[in-house]
């Protein structure tokens, strides 16, 4: 049988109605359970507590700093001190702890900046050692300013004198810091400071303590490659002319070339000259080498406390406190305290003044047309050294008069000697001490006494002050032996002069004194 589907109309608005009604109330119950959800949701939101903040610290490698970094897990959250102390704690961090940065920090608001909370003592290393030079390391070849202004073209700056036992340098040892310490408390080792390098060198004496260098010798001073070098010797391997000034040297002198005109040597010990002497003024306090000659016009002078030596002197004036040696000496003017020894080709004085201590001795003297003068004068280097302008007025009577003196307090010793000695015993030991005071001021005056006629007789001519000539010596010639004088008035060969008994005696050349060497 077949069914039939209602159509009724109000049927079909009855159901339309029912499924509306339906879906609302399914619609309502669906937005409370959602609303319900959310209120559950954030009740249990209500339940969970918010995270603290993240607090890392960061140590320097060298681990002389800490550093905080906080990280927030809500905007509002903050950062405590005892939050950062825990932490601290926790890191073992013992020194250096910046406890106020830390409570400005936790004060304030921004908490996401970086915070050093800890800084360790840096170690500071020590001083460097330093060197103080007493000298200059540089020579600068400058013509040397007068006080007026002008400038003195013949004083160059290119010798640096030094004496023996002068302070070079004065050292400055290095110092050993100070340690510093860790954020962790551990010790930091500071590192000394750098020594300096010594500059010693030639001749230089460093002192025990290490801390001064001083002048092993007298001489010149030169700093080369970081050393000290003191030279005895300073050798000039050009002439001494413009181009190195006049020369001023603590040691010894060797000029390779020739001593120019107008220009001077002064050396504390030895000169030599390889090529010739103008017109120029050498001083040496030892011995003077000329070995091409010395031709002065009449403005050399030479002086050494020693020998001078050359081939030939012309019209120079020489001093000396030795012997002068040459081969030939024209017109000049010659003082030595010993002795003026000529030999060689030629072995001749012609012209001029001499004057020796002990003896004058020479192959030919004069040639008979110019006149030359001879003088033995004994002591008087001495004398003049002294500061005296002459010899003592008469050597003779004083060495009378010292050797007198002496003999009068020898026998004022020997009386009371001979007092004592005739004593009895007990007396005898009395008189020794009443006299000790007396005896020991006779001794001192009888050792004065010997010393003072010692020196006398330095004054007093003797058969050794003498003028030789193995040659021939010519008119025209005086020889004068201390208070006597000679003149030449014809030719006289192979003769020897010399004082005795107040005399000046003539006699014939000994072998030995024809071969006095030089």
């Amino acid at each position: 049988m077949d069914i039939k589907e209602n159509t009724d109309p109000n049927d079909q608005v009855e159901n339309q109605e029912n499924e509306q009604n339906q879906e609302d109330q399914e619609n309502q119950e669906d937005q409370e359970d959602q609303e319900n959800q959310e209120i559950d949701q954030e009740n249990e939101a209500e339940k969970i507590p918010v995270k603290p903040p993240d607090l890392n610290i960061l140590i320097s490698a060298d681990k002389m700093a800490a550093y905080l970094r906080v990280t927030l897990h809500e905007k509002e959250q903050k950062v405590t001190s005892e939050e950062i102390y825990a932490v601290i704690e926790d890191k073992k961090i013992e020194y250096g702890v910046l406890h106020d940065d830390i409570a400005d920090f936790c004060a304030g608001t921004n908490f996401l900046r970086e915070l050093k909370i800890a800084q360790g003592l840096h170690a500071v290393k020590g001083e460097d050692g330093d060197i103080e030079f007493h000298f200059s390391k540089q020579v600068t070849g400058r013509p040397k300013e007068r006080e007026d202004g002008t400038v003195d073209f013949k004083t160059l700056d290119i010798i640096q004198n030094i004496n023996q036992g002068d302070l070079l340098c004065t050292l400055t040892p290095p110092q050993e810091g100070t340690d510093g310490v860790d954020i962790f408390g551990n010790q930091v080792k500071a590192k000394p400071g750098i020594m300096p390098q010594i500059p010693g060198g030639e001749n230089v004496v460093m002192s025990e303590d290490g801390l001064t260098l001083t002048a092993g010798i007298s001489g010149g001073i030169r700093y080369k490659s970081g050393a000290i070098l003191i030279e005895a010797m300073y050798t000039i391997r050009t002439d001494v002319g413009p181009e190195t000034g006049n020369i001023n040297f603590n040691g010894s002198i060797v000029v390779q070339g020739n001593v120019m005109d107008g220009f001077e040597i002064n050396a504390d010990n030895d000169v030599t000259v390889n090529g010739m002497v103008e017109g120029s003024r050498i001083y040496s306090g030892g011995n003077i080498l000329i070995r091409n000659g010395i031709n002065g016009r009449n403005k050399a002078f030479i002086e050494a406390a020693g020998n001078i030596t050359s081939t030939f002197f012309e019209n120079a004036t020489l001093k000396c406190g030795g012997t002068v040696y040459s081969d030939s000496i024209l017109n000049s003017n010659i003082s030595a305290g010993d002795n003026i020894i000529l030999r060689g080709k030629r072995g001749v004085i012609l012209g001029g003044v001499y004057k020796a201590g002990e003896m004058i001795n020479a192959k030919n003297i004069g040639n008979g047309n110019i006149h030359q003068s001879l003088k033995i004068v004994p002591g008087w280097y001495d004398i003049e050294k002294m500061g005296l302008d002459e010899l003592p007025e008469d050597p003779e009577i004083t060495q009378e008069n010292l050797i007198r003196k002496r003999d009068i307090f020898k026998e004022k010793l020997a009386k009371i000697d001979a007092e004592v000695r005739s004593a009895e015993p007990i007396a005898r030991m009395a008189l020794i001490r009443t006299n000790a005071k007396n005896k020991a001021m006779l001794l001192e005056n009888i050792a004065k006494a010997e010393e003072e006629i010692a020196q006398n007789k330095k004054y007093i001519p003797d058969d050794r002050m003498k003028v030789v000539c193995i040659g021939s010596i010519f008119p025209g010639t005086r020889i004068t032996i201390g208070n006597n004088s000679y003149r030449v008035e014809t030719v006289i060969n192979n003769q020897k002069f010399y004082w005795h008994e107040a005399e000046i005696i003539t006699g014939a050349v000994l072998p030995h004194e024809a071969n006095a060497e030089r």
